[in-house]
């Protein structure tokens, strides 16, 4: 890492396969209309990495924000467990407003290039870990950190090592 556009494709779970056969599906599609047309299919793929939006409602809508359930308040009868937080895998969230500015100049682009077309990355370059982003949320929420270190801990070990049944994930994912 940091993959750009162009970089050998190694997808080494069934979630990487997955992403890998529908580009090479959209790709086919869009070579064959190519060939039929000249103006027919231009198209664009676009990887983005972990997205994250800024008008979530529920901490589950986003991967970037459901590790903060950690912080909720124990409910009546129960105990708070300290919970394991990735803190081995390096992410790179990016905003959902980020990415659609960004593929409205894209569209823009097309609309006056017939030749644009191919494969672009659009990711921030600031990359974290699940834990680590955990404690930058804390700090925005004024969570004491004695009260995050109750909640919380981060896990440095890769989880395909720890766990043999969890798929394997690579490190770090960066987009160029």
């Amino acid at each position: 890492p940091p993959y750009v556009p162009t970089s050998v494709a190694n997808p080494i779970n069934n979630y990487g396969r997955s992403k890998w056969d529908g580009e090479c599906v959209i790709r086919d599609v869009m070579n064959v209309a190519k060939s039929n047309s000249d103006c027919r299919g231009r198209g664009i793929i676009v990887r983005v990495p972990l997205l994250y939006g800024e008008d979530c409602i529920q901490l589950d809508e986003s991967p970037a924000l459901e590790m903060m359930k950690v912080l909720l308040p124990a409910t009546a009868g129960t105990t708070i467990k300290k919970k394991k937080i990735d803190n081995w895998a390096l992410r790179f969230p990016t905003s959902c407003e980020d990415v659609a500015k960004a593929l409205k100049l894209m569209i823009d682009r097309a609309l006056i290039d017939k030749h644009f077309d191919g494969t672009y990355h659009v990711s921030s370059p600031h990359g974290i870990t699940k834990y680590g982003l955990l404690q930058l949320q804390s700090q925005l929420l004024n969570v004491p950190k004695s009260e995050l270190d109750e909640r919380a801990v981060g896990n440095d070990d890769n989880p395909s090592a720890a766990n043999p049944l969890a798929a394997p994930r690579p490190q770090c994912t960066q987009l160029n």
